[in-house]
């Protein structure tokens, strides 16, 4: 979770935001849709500035495997998300859509048989198309969207640096996501206020005078 660390501390040190994690490892975009409301309430909105939304990697493993999620209906499942969001007052500039990462099916091949028994269960082609319902998503519902699938095609070599097993991003790919995800999130926190000082500007005789102002 290298981008989600490194985007956390710089808006911390920026003293703008609080970072959290709503990350559900192995969830689909079917089951986050039936938890969202308990995760993100109408009483909540007010303090969120950004809001990503990342899925479709579990969701487009082949059929028959318990992550898959058919594309019709991951695309009104993302709908649904989208569509719940917005009905509780989250406004659509504060939203990031991020599609799905290309696959090394190579490597991922040799990962599925070598520890979880099974032959591979993704491909880029299949999760082309779920990247193509985030994209189609954002611009129905006029939302920035970070189309990390096509980020890492233009990568030389992204096969050997991006992945760590063939689907979860190495550090070079957190790196590359940061890269791109950080100026969108720092456009949309821009006009927020700084609190407290400079650590160099606090009274260090009196802190409370400067920092409780």
């Amino acid at each position: 979770m290298t981008q989600h660390v490194t985007i956390c501390f710089l808006l911390v040190h920026f003293r703008k935001c609080d970072v959290i994690s709503r990350g559900f490892a192995g969830y689909n975009a079917s089951w986050c849709n039936a938890i969202l409301p308990e995760l993100i309430t109408k009483e909540m909105v007010g303090s969120i500035a950004v809001l990503t939304l990342f899925f479709g990697t579990n969701d487009s493993v082949m059929e028959g495997y318990k992550q898959h999620v058919p594309l019709d209906d991951f695309k009104a499942k993302m709908k649904e998300m989208l569509q719940y969001l917005l009905s509780i007052g989250l406004a659509n500039e504060k939203i990031v859509i991020i599609t799905p990462p290309r696959v090394n099916e190579t490597a991922w091949e040799k990962e599925c048989k070598r520890h979880l028994g099974h032959p591979k269960n993704k491909t880029n082609e299949i999760t082309s198309k779920y990247a193509e319902v985030c994209c189609h998503l954002g611009q129905a519902f006029h939302i920035d969207v970070l189309d990390l699938f096509n980020v890492m095609l233009r990568e030389q070599n992204w096969e050997r640096f991006l992945l760590s097993d063939g689907i979860h991003l190495s550090v070079d790919g957190a790196k590359l996501l940061h890269q791109h995800l950080l100026p969108i999130v720092l456009k949309k926190t821009s006009h927020l206020p700084t609190r407290f000082p400079l650590w160099r500007d606090v009274d260090d005789m009196h802190p409370e005078n400067s920092l409780l102002q």
